[in-house]
């Protein structure tokens, strides 16, 4: 919807399709066709939006959020770049010219990069033999690789200056201070003592996942890879301390705070959340719901007064998600991602053109727990990423 508000902001008379799941059919007419990645992508079973999108000659493909097509492997980046380097039934060889936008480029290391590089500017980058770099050789020039046991494993970037230089002719890099007038966000943690759990209490982490947390932290590594392993203890840690982030959004509400989105992962958390946020009218928004009804949910926050709490799911309102910034500057972690740049993304629908206060963001913590030191490092990596875009 924003893109298609946008568009039509700035013509009018701009014919704009949405392709809502996977409707098949492209209307001829269309000036400009809005599909998601999965739906374009399709399965083993309907394949039919990416076939109709084939079938047509485009003169911009720009695809929204890119880092999405950093795995090889991933369906979606098969649709939109082939399966190999040189497959003819990739989306991109339809269209004259082809976008790339992302405010995260790189999410882990320049391996991110290749699928981007391999198939849009492949001679940016040559091999001793004047051949354009497999995946293999792109590892081996810009990152640092470890043995785990299993494997090589990433765990680095190197020659970081010659992949700039070599990707500059290909790259239009925008700061926030190109497009803001707004200072860095203030970014700080929310240390919780829950009533009836003891500080320092962690709920039911084994020995074996501290230890793990522990490494990373110490190594100052990202967490991101063990999110899905640690699951579990992340919903029951979230869980443990939801009732205490919403008494003390409850506070900043009762002393005169206008508004505040809060942010989480965990359906169960924010449930929670919501139910004991009640007398301040708050919105859920979550993957789970109809575009509509996303939408619907947005607009009352933004349109009504008494509407004073915004609680979203991470990956649903922290990707193309516009229009908090209008009415709200204070935002509020209860549970973070471990991915600094799904963090990133959120802190940006405030941080954003349309914004006119300073922003203010926090992330809540287990006081004297492992939780405190996860949130501490993930405040700071946010902070860090503010800072980047900042000259």
């Amino acid at each position: 919807m924003q893109v298609r508000n946008s568009a039509l902001d700035f013509d009018p008379t701009l014919r704009v399709q949405v392709i809502e799941g996977r409707d098949p059919e492209i209307d001829d007419r269309a000036d400009i066709v809005i599909a998601s990645y999965n739906g374009i992508a399709g399965d083993e079973r309907d394949v039919r939006l990416f076939r109709s999108a084939f079938k047509r000659r485009w003169r911009s493909l720009v695809l929204d959020e890119g880092h999405y097509l950093k795995s090889r492997d991933a369906r979606r980046t098969k649709a939109i770049y082939g399966a190999r380097t040189t497959s003819n039934g990739a989306l991109f060889r339809r269209a004259d010219r082809v976008w790339v936008a992302t405010g995260s480029p790189v999410v882990a290391h320049p391996a991110d990069l290749w699928t981007h590089y391999s198939r849009l500017f492949p001679f940016a980058v040559l091999n001793d033999a004047d051949e354009p770099l497999t995946y293999d050789e792109w590892v081996d020039r810009y990152c640092i690789t470890k043995h785990d046991g299993f494997g090589e494993k990433i765990v680095g970037a190197k020659n970081l200056d010659d992949l700039r230089e070599n990707l500059a002719p290909f790259m239009q890099v925008l700061r926030s201070t190109d497009v803001l007038d707004l200072a860095t966000p203030t970014i700080d943690t929310i240390p919780l003592t829950p009533a009836g759990i003891k500080r320092g209490y962690t709920p039911v982490l084994s020995p074996e996942a501290l230890a793990q947390i522990e490494r990373c932290l110490d190594a100052d590594a990202g967490l991101d890879e063990l999110a899905v392993p640690l699951a579990t203890e992340r919903r029951l840690i979230a869980e443990a301390k939801a009732a205490a982030v919403a008494d003390a959004i409850a506070d900043e509400l009762d002393g005169g705070r206008d508004k505040i989105a809060v942010f989480g992962h965990h359906l169960q958390a924010l449930d929670i959340l919501y139910h004991r946020l009640s007398r301040f009218d708050p919105v859920l928004y979550t993957g789970g719901m109809a575009p509509a009804t996303k939408e619907a949910r947005k607009n009352l926050y933004i349109n009504e007064p008494r509407c004073r709490v915004f609680i979203g799911n991470i990956d649903a309102a922290g990707i193309g998600l516009d229009g908090l910034q209008t009415v709200c500057a204070r935002a509020i972690f209860a549970e973070a991602s471990w991915s600094e740049v799904m963090n990133d993304q959120c802190v940006r629908r405030l941080w954003r053109s349309g914004q006119t206060r300073p922003v203010h963001v926090s992330f809540a913590s287990l006081a004297g727990s492992i939780d405190e030191r996860v949130q501490k490092a993930l405040a700071r990596k946010a902070k860090i990423i503010a800072n980047i875009m900042q000259p």
